[in-house]
C-alpha cells in the first residue's frame, strides 16, 4: 500500500512539473504582464491588434472595467503603468498592436455617438485613427507570475539589469 502512494506522488509530482512548464511555455498566460517601451507616451491610448490589413478591436465596454474609470469621472485607463527607465508595465502585449491617436473615453464617447454601445467600432473608422502600426521600441513577455501591482518589484528589476532573468524580449 506504501509503495503505491509512494508512486501516485511521484507520478503528481512530475505531471505538475510538466504541466507548468507547459503552461508557462505553450499557452496564452491570462493576467500577466509585458513590459515595453513605445516610440512615445501611449500608456492612455487605445490599442488594437492588426495582422496585415486585419483588424481585431474590441470595444471598450467588454474590457475590463477595474482598469479604467467610469464616463462621468476621467475615463483614464490605469492598465498601464509608467515604471523606471522609460518602461511601461502593462497588461499582455503583442508585436500585433497598433496604437490609435484615441484615448479610451474618446472611443467610449464615439461608440455612444453611433449609437452603438457595446461594439467595437467600425474598422474603417479605427483605420482612420491609426496613429502608430510598429510601437514597440521594446518588447519584453513575463515569464513569471508578476502582476500590474508588482510596479515596485518590477522597477527594481530595470535598475538591477535583471530585465532577461524575467521576461522575454520579443522584440
Amino acid at each position: 500500500m506504501k509503495t503505491k502512494i509512494i508512486k501516485l506522488s511521484i507520478i503528481l509530482i512530475v505531471f505538475n512539473l510538466l504541466n507548468g512548464c507547459d503552461w508557462m511555455y505553450n499557452t496564452p498566460v491570462t493576467g500577466n504582464v509585458s513590459l515595453h517601451k513605445t516610440k512615445g507616451d501611449y500608456r492612455h491610448l487605445y490599442m488594437i491588434r492588426m495582422s496585415g490589413d486585419e483588424i481585431w478591436a474590441k470595444n471598450c465596454w467588454e474590457r475590463d472595467k477595474t482598469l479604467w474609470s467610469g464616463l462621468n469621472e476621467d475615463t483614464i485607463y490605469t492598465g498601464r503603468q509608467k515604471v523606471v527607465n522609460g518602461y511601461v508595465l502593462d497588461g499582455p502585449a503583442k508585436l500585433t498592436d497598433v496604437y490609435l491617436s484615441l484615448t479610451f473615453k474618446e472611443v467610449l464617447l464615439k461608440e455612444i455617438a453611433m449609437n452603438n454601445p457595446g461594439h467595437a467600432l467600425p474598422y474603417d473608422t479605427l483605420r482612420k485613427y491609426i496613429l502608430d502600426k510598429d510601437p514597440y521600441l521594446e518588447l519584453y513577455r513575463c515569464i513569471t507570475t508578476f502582476t500590474l501591482e508588482d510596479s515596485v518589484e518590477i522597477s527594481e528589476i530595470i535598475r538591477n539589469g535583471e530585465i532577461g532573468q524575467y521576461f522575454e524580449r520579443l522584440k
